[in-house]
């Protein structure tokens, strides 16, 4: 019976299980009958059993063992570890090609779930097909597919074979399944881990070597970036020391000149670095165009700390690239400190700072203290409080101190944590009586008189040095000094405080500076007594004595004396001569200076200046501080007019944007921190989960490798057996044979040293007694004659000598050892390659991360990021500051008219407000005649004029007191050596500054004396009337303008402000007594007004008529529109008698516009053009006025002066034209292709797209010969010229009669629903078009002259048009009907000439033209020919035709009379043409020779015209000239525009006509 032995069967003794018992048959004939499937299949188990008995194996079919979980299991547990060890390595994955890639951001949870874009195998290497690494950037995936892509796309292949180009399009097919998967971050994702980490995490995490098989050992995460890592095998490169031969070998080009940028930056952002972001314009070469061209480049320049003034940041090879024989050259930004109010650099390398002025104070010598303070920073401010060296220099006018401070000045270059000194400059001046005691005692008068003159011009130079090492960090800096230093002198006691004030963070600043003016103005007006912040030394010094002492001349004033006689001085009523009435502090003064940290440490000490004001009103009023740029102190002045709330509003707008600022720079800073933070600590992972791969890879060799071992000990064990085997079989007898050839040496004993014996030859065999020796030596039985003799079996370095010997069975000895030799270095090759893997696993590293180059480019992009974010905000700082500058400015400015009216006081006295920044007027003094005297003597610049040039700095800077300061001193240096024009000037610009101060009568004196030195400068006149009329006196202000206009010359334009506004004044104060210098109306006033500048402009007064004609122009509202535009155009003519053509040109045209049929404005118009080098409007304004008034004689002048210089190329833009004539000089023939085109009518339906569809990358070197109507309109014209020399390198193009169209709208071009502009108003005729168009061809860099395009080959463009004679009556007959041979059509009827006989003279003007081209072009081909031997080559083009015989379409009658000028194929031969290329016919073949001469047609047409094959025709190739076949890619840009469906199937055109 059958036997069921079950997995978990109790034995061998279960007792098998009963046959269960057939079910019985079915009651009754008509019972069911079923089918039972599973009986079924049991009684078929049973038979096969029956019939193939299993033997029985207890062994395998009985488990008699405990149950065993499948988690438990070894397997199960290996799974799990190698599911965790590729999660590993997966993770690895994505941290490397986070560092090589630095956009890349993956998402583990969707990648992994989402289906693949496309089916991949992880069997292909699809980075091998794209050749680039598996860790290479989108970017870079990008650049290999499209490479790839260019060199196997089908389309690029189509002359290859057609199995090659299969082959080409399967490599292509291929490529691009490898783009579309690794382009795809999930997908790639997927790919990387089935083919990479998937089998390396299960040779890692099993204990077997089946899965380390599948994998490339070499191919892993780390080895790439380690140090010493062999070359994979089969990867032949060039190594680092061959790329550095080939380097240093290879020919260097020169490198461009480096392109120098000026960057200006603050001294605030120079101190504590920052980023600035500059555009810059350079020539870099580009393909495209087939040359350089310029383009921008966004640069972050990164400003260090301590950026010095002149110091350079350099980028290389970002420069100038202006052509392929140069390197790119350098870009070079050099900072230039913007010029600070306060403070200046001194020493760039020491980082020394200086005030930018000295700070003046006047003292009395019985002030014992003194106290300046001045702003530095935006947040800082110091204060210096010292003796009074007047009181110790006595008797002494003037002295100079400088405090130079350690620690406060700029970082040092190479330790921004260590700052070098700041320099005070401190001008003390004498105020009042020189020596108080015994002044005016006849006694003691002479004894001071002799005093004074023998030291009182002595100006002694004190230096102070002051440092504190403790201040540093601290908002308040205290520095203190007990002496100082007289230059060439020795020491003197002088008590010194110094104390540096800075605002904390987050300090409104705006009410910091008025804490620190506050602050300052209390120190200086009680210095002695402002004691909180001291030096003892300033406390206990005694005041001179006022009573009086007889003097001796051996005697010095001593301080003891002083202080005994102040001691017994009787006290009296009156106040002490070194105090001073001082306002009462606000009680919450202290509170206000302590809440910015300006108060002390220890707080205020009471009554140190709580004197009372001598006015009690004083107290009460409110007072507003105002602080003078570079002086000691304050002042104060009633605040009446205060800030209106639109100022109050934009300056809290102002504060709120500043702080959005601080706010986004805080939160960019704070993600910038955190990338950071995350790539280090991305780094730090990266390392921890390489020693983790590296122990589990090293565990996995060592694993393999002990698995190895014991079959290699099998192995050897196994062939040392069949070795002894095989001896003891054949009985050998310890014989050798020589196998070294050709003999081998016996030696007298075991030494490679011993004596030799005798020779053995190869074969011959020896017999040995003995065994071998451990170092392969044997002893022979032979003997010699001096003994034993000894053989060596093995050498270290020729191998085997002696081999056993079997006789017979030596054949199967050698194939017994062959075998295990090669077994043997199988396993010697296993263990050096596991050696080398673990050298190599140790050698592992991870990748290094960005390069200095992406690093850069990284904080480009971020930069890029906070600019963008910070650039809205700050436009809109900008404009509300200038919109209260403004608001300032108009308050301060009724602030000044309202005190000069109340009491004439002087706002001189008053200081420039904070924030107010006036429009510097364009300084427009000519300058000064300076005669050269004693130019042996000096060579460099003047005392006054070193002093000059820094007065002119300081204005341009809008630094009004340096300017005044400077001024002043060039006078005083200059003295009786000035000559008056010297003198005259320096007032003059003094005037001038006081002016901008508002010091009105100050400016007057100065401008007044510049008058009375130089009566003749216009400058002074100038000032002076400025100032006169600022004071109300504006009888006198004419007078002056009259002068002024008399020697004005070519800045009268500058007197018509004045003049206006002195009119106005006059007008206004007619009813003044005295006579009044004209009439009271109007009226009067303009008629007389016209009659003094009619009769100043006959005697040749120009400037004098200037002004009469300004003053009754301020009454034009009472003009008549004549009356004005006459008005206008006479001062227009007195404009250009003086040279002043912009104002000319303005007052001209204005005339125009008021009567717009009067020629003459235009005609003066045209004449201001001239003289402003604006050749093409002073052309259309004689047009224009010809046309107005066609007998007008200075309008034909006009017209006639201008053709004649277009004939003649005399003027400056086409001066310009001829200097591209030489650009290509240099170019080799062979490397030259230039194509042929004629009639592109570029406004028809189709063409743009044909124009379009021209390939940019086959026609980038190459020239293309145009040859004119290429567009009805100027806007088509120019969009034509644009798509043209987008695709060729080099355009020449000369127009056709459909470009010098001059269209109008009419009511048939509306009826078409044409878009026509109207041009007729613009430009008057067609001479104005064609000058339109060579502007248009001038900036689109398209040209219209002759040039040299390589070594010599020349294309010459001609100007042409058609003549009515060009074909003869007989050939008319000849091709056409009689009648038709005499038919007249109208062609051109746009065409407007301004010549008398129209286009009859037209071909005669553009002949005319073409002679200075033509002259050029024969003298450099004569030239070339002269000098080489080879012979030029030249290139013509014209739009008409050159001959009649050459083809066009005789079936249109008439049209022969507009098809071609005779004259030009006489002025093409002249010059030896072998190409001509013409428009125009539209009908023919491309090419036809003629004479010698290839004349080339290859037209587009209009659009019933267009014929197939459209394709530029290749006149010049690498040196042929109309090769016979053209080159393959002209042909494949067969584009056939159609017509458009809506419209009929009309040409708009008959011949382009």
């Amino acid at each position: 019976g059958y036997q069921h032995l079950g997995m978990y069967a109790r034995g061998p003794q279960s007792a098998a299980k009963p046959k269960p018992a057939p079910r019985p048959p079915p009651a009754g004939g008509n019972a069911l009958v079923t089918f039972d499937a599973q009986l079924a299949k049991k009684q078929e188990e049973e038979q096969l059993a029956k019939e193939n008995p299993r033997p029985r194996n207890e062994y395998i079919d009985v488990y008699t063992g405990p149950k065993v979980k499948w988690e438990e299991t070894g397997l199960y547990k290996a799974l799990v570890k190698t599911q965790g060890i590729e999660e590993e390595l997966t993770k690895i994955r994505n941290l490397i090609r986070k560092r090589t890639d630095p956009g890349y951001d993956p998402d583990d949870e969707e990648d992994f779930k989402v289906e693949p874009c496309r089916k991949f195998d992880a069997k292909v290497d699809y980075y091998k097909l794209l050749e680039i690494d598996e860790f290479s950037a989108t970017k870079d995936i990008k650049g290999a597919y499209k490479r790839l892509a260019l060199q196997y796309h089908p389309d690029k292949n189509r002359d290859k074979k057609p199995d090659k180009l299969r082959e080409m399009q399967d490599e292509f097919e291929k490529i691009q399944e490898a783009y579309e998967i690794l382009t795809h971050r999930a997908t790639r994702r997927q790919y990387d881990r089935a083919k990479f980490d998937e089998a390396r995490a299960k040779s890692q995490g099993m204990n077997s070597s089946f899965f380390s098989q599948k994998t490339d050992t070499d191919a892993n995460f780390w080895g790439r970036w380690s140090g010493d890592k062999a070359k994979k095998k089969g990867n032949v490169g060039l190594t680092a020391n061959d790329l550095q031969k080939l380097k240093s070998t290879a020919p260097k080009l020169p490198k461009a000149p480096a392109l120098r940028v000026e960057v200006k930056i603050s001294l605030e952002k120079a101190m504590v670095g920052g980023l600035k972001i500059r555009e810059v314009k350079r020539d870099r070469m580009q393909r495209a165009f087939g040359g350089a061209s310029q383009h921008s480049k966004t640069v972050n320049i990164k400003i260090d700390a301590g950026q010095a003034d002149g110091s350079e940041y350099r980028v290389e090879g970002d420069g100038n690239w202006p052509s392929l024989s140069v390197q790119p050259g350098d870009l070079v930004f050099v900072f230039q400190h913007k010029v600070h109010p306060y403070l200046k650099q001194a020493n760039a390398d020491t980082g020394a700072l200086q005030l930018a002025k000295p700070l003046v104070v006047r003292a009395k010598a019985t002030d014992p203290v003194i106290a300046v303070w001045t702003p530095t920073f935006k947040n800082q401010m110091l204060l210096v409080r010292f003796q009074n060296p007047l009181l110790l220099l006595a008797p002494c006018k003037a002295c100079s101190v400088s405090f130079v401070v350690d620690g406060e000045g700029f970082p040092f270059p190479d330790n921004v944590f260590k700052r070098g000194q700041l320099a005070v400059s401190v001008n003390v001046q004498l105020e009042g009586s020189t020596f108080v005691p015994s002044i005016g005692t006849s006694c003691c008068k002479d004894t001071l008189m002799r005093r004074h003159f023998k030291a009182f011009n002595h100006q002694p130079h004190l230096r102070v040095n002051l440092s504190n090492s403790a201040a540093r960090g601290s908002t308040v800096r205290v520095y203190a000094a007990d002496s100082a230093k007289e230059r060439d002198a020795g020491q003197l006691n002088l008590a010194s405080l110094l104390v540096v004030w800075e605002a904390s963070p987050g300090t409104d600043l705006v009410a910091f500076k008025k804490a620190s003016a506050a602050l300052g103005h209390q120190a200086k007006l009680n210095p002695k007594g402002y004691g909180w912040i001291c030096h003892p030394g300033l406390l206990q010094l005694a005041l001179t004595s006022p009573g009086h002492r007889r003097l001796a001349d051996d005697e010095i004033a001593d301080d003891d004396g002083d202080a005994q006689q102040v001691a017994a001085a009787p006290q009296s009523g009156q106040q002490a001569s070194g105090s001073r009435p001082v306002p009462r502090r606000k009680p919450g003064m202290k509170g206000f200076l302590m809440r910015f940290n300006l108060g002390p440490p220890e707080g205020s000490i009471e009554g140190s200046t709580d004197e009372e004001d001598s006015s009690s009103s004083a107290a009460a009023r409110p007072a507003r501080i105002r602080q003078i740029a570079g002086h000691a102190g304050t002042v104060l002045e009633d605040a009446d007019e205060g800030e209106g709330e639109e100022e109050k509003e934009l300056t809290r707008i102002i504060r709120d944007k500043q702080g959005e600022i601080e706010h986004t720079k805080k939160k960019w800073t704070e993600r910038k921190t955190k990338q950071q933070g995350d790539r280090e600590e991305e780094e730090g992972t990266l390392r921890e989960l390489l020693e983790n791969d590296k122990k589990r890879e090293l565990a996995r060799v060592e694993r393999e490798m002990n698995g190895l071992r014991s079959n290699f000990e099998f192995q050897v064990q196994a062939e040392k057996k069949w070795m002894d085997d095989f001896i003891s079989n054949n009985n050998w007898q310890n014989e050798w044979v020589c196998v070294f050839k050709p003999a081998m040496v016996i030696r007298q004993a075991p030494s490679s040293s011993a004596a030799i014996t005798r020779r053995i030859l190869t074969g011959e065999v020896v017999k040995a007694k003995g065994k071998m020796t451990e170092d392969h030596w044997v002893q022979l039985e032979s003997q010699s004659v001096k003994g034993p003799e000894w053989a060596l079996v093995w050498h270290q370095e020729h191998g085997p000598l002696l081999q056993k010997w079997f006789g017979a069975e030596q054949k199967k000895f050698e194939d017994l050892e062959k075998k295990c030799a090669d077994r043997r270095k199988i396993r010697n090759d296993t263990f050096v390659a596991y050696a080398r893997k673990q050298k190599e696993v140790a050698g592992w590293t991870i990748p290094p991360g960005p390069s200095e180059e992406e690093l850069c480019e990284i904080q480009d992009e971020e930069a890029e990021q906070l600019h963008f974010m910070l650039d809205p905000i700050l436009k809109e700082i900008k404009e509300h500051k200038k919109r209260l500058r403004e608001l300032r400015q108009k308050r301060l400015e009724a602030v000044a008219e309202k005190q000069r009216k109340q009491g004439g006081i002087a706002t001189s006295d008053g200081p420039l407000p904070a924030g107010f920044e006036s429009v510097l007027a364009q300084a427009s003094s000519s300058q000064p005649l300076i005669q050269q005297r004693d130019a042996e003597i000096h060579t460099g610049p003047l005392p006054w004029e070193e002093k000059k040039l820094a007065a002119d700095k300081a204005f341009k800077d809008k630094d009004w007191n340096t300017a005044l300061s400077c001024y002043g001193q060039a006078l005083d240096l200059g003295g009786e050596a000035l000559t008056a024009q010297q003198r005259a000037t320096l007032l003059s610009n003094r005037s001038l500054v006081y002016a901008r101060l508002f010091e009105w009568q100050q400016s007057l004196d100065d401008a007044h004396e510049a008058t009375n030195q130089e009566p003749g400068w216009p400058k002074g006149w100038l000032r002076r009337a400025t100032a006169e009329l600022r004071l109300n006196r504006n009888r006198e202000a004419l007078n002056s303008l009259k002068q002024g206009f008399g020697c004005a010359g070519k800045i009268a334009g500058q007197f018509l402000p004045l003049t206006v506004e002195c009119e106005a004044a006059l007008y206004n104060d007619r009813d003044t007594q005295g006579t009044p210098e004209a009439p009271d109306s109007a009226t009067a006033r303009i008629s007389q007004f016209k009659e003094q500048a009619l009769s100043h402009f006959k005697q040749g007064n120009f400037g004098l008529a200037l002004l009469s004609y300004t003053r009754a122009l301020y009454h034009r509202s009472m003009m008549e529109k004549q009356e004005e535009a006459v008005t206008l155009s006479n001062r227009a003519a007195a404009f250009l008698s003086l040279g002043l053509a912009s104002e000319a040109l303005a007052d001209a045209l204005a005339s125009s516009e008021k009567d717009e049929n009067w020629s003459k404005p235009l005609v003066r118009a045209g004449q201001a053009a001239l003289l402003l080098d604006d050749f093409k409007a002073a052309y259309q304004h004689f047009a224009k006025a010809r046309r107005l008034d066609e007998h007008y004689e200075a309008a034909n002048d006009g017209v006639n002066s201008c053709l004649q210089k277009i004939i003649n190329w005399d003027y400056s833009a086409a001066t310009r034209r001829w200097s591209r004539f030489t650009q290509d000089r240099g170019r080799s023939r062979e490397q030259l292709r230039i194509w042929a085109l004629s009639d592109v009518f570029f406004d028809q339906h189709g063409v743009p797209e044909w124009c379009k569809s021209l390939s940019s990358s086959f026609f980038r070197d190459d020239v293309l010969m145009l040859a004119g109507n290429l567009a009805d309109s100027l806007p088509q014209l120019k969009f034509a010229l644009t798509v043209l020399k987008s695709k060729f390198r080099r355009v020449f193009y000369v127009p056709g009669n459909h470009d010098l169209w001059v269209r109008r709208v009419t009511l048939s071009s509306l009826i078409k629903g044409e878009q026509v502009k109207d041009e007729h108003r613009s430009m008057g005729d067609s001479i104005s078009k064609l000058l339109e168009v060579l502007q248009v061809c001038d900036e689109l860099g398209v040209e219209t002259t002759a040039a040299e395009v390589a070594v010599g080959v020349y294309v010459v463009p001609m100007f042409s048009w058609y003549s009515r004679d060009f074909i003869s009556k007989a050939m008319r007959m000849q091709h056409a009907s009689a009648t038709d041979a005499d038919t007249k059509i109208t062609i051109d009827q746009w065409i407007k000439w301004p010549f008398q006989c129209g286009a009859d003279d037209a071909w005669k003007f553009f002949m005319r033209m073409n002679e200075a081209t033509l002259r050029a072009t024969l003298m450099a081909k004569s030239g070339f020919e002269a000098f080489s031997n080879q012979k030029a080559k030249v290139l013509t083009m014209t739009h008409f035709l050159t001959r009649p015989d050459l083809p066009f379409d005789w079936t249109v009658p008439g049209i022969w009379d507009y098809i071609g000028c005779e004259g030009l194929d006489e002025q093409a031969r002249m010059i030896g043409t072998e190409v001509h290329v013409y428009g125009r016919a539209c009908s023919g073949r491309p090419l036809q020779v003629l004479d010698g001469v290839n004349y080339v047609h290859n037209y587009i047409g209009s659009t019933e015209k267009h014929r197939p094959g459209m394709a530029p025709y290749c006149v010049f190739n690498n040196g042929d000239i109309c090769p016979e076949e053209q080159p393959s890619q002209a042909n494949g840009f067969n584009f056939q525009p159609k017509a458009r469906p809506e419209e009929p199937q009309l040409g708009r055109r008959t011949m382009g006509g």
